[in-house]
């Protein structure tokens, strides 16, 4: 089970409930617990750069980009400067 700390102010007695009948209660400050395993890659989004041939790594070229003011990023992209 995957609850709030708002949700364990408010229904602590069944929360302990079920821990005591043994089930996982993960308990987040905010949203419940976003597990990164459950995403959806299929997704058409989901890898659109992967076959770039003009880019060695994706990563660094997006960090560079949102690096700086947005005139020098726009300056970068006119230039093909990566």
């Amino acid at each position: 089970m995957k609850t709030t700390v708002k949700d364990l102010r408010i229904h602590a007695n069944g929360l302990l409930d079920a821990v005591n009948k043994g089930e996982d209660v993960v308990i987040t400050f905010s949203a419940p617990a976003d597990n990164s395993a459950d995403r959806d890659n299929n997704n058409d989004l989901f890898g659109i750069w992967k076959d770039r041939t003009d880019i060695e790594s994706i990563d660094e070229y997006l960090r560079n980009l949102r690096n700086g003011s947005p005139a020098a990023r726009f300056k970068r992209l006119e230039n093909n400067i990566y």
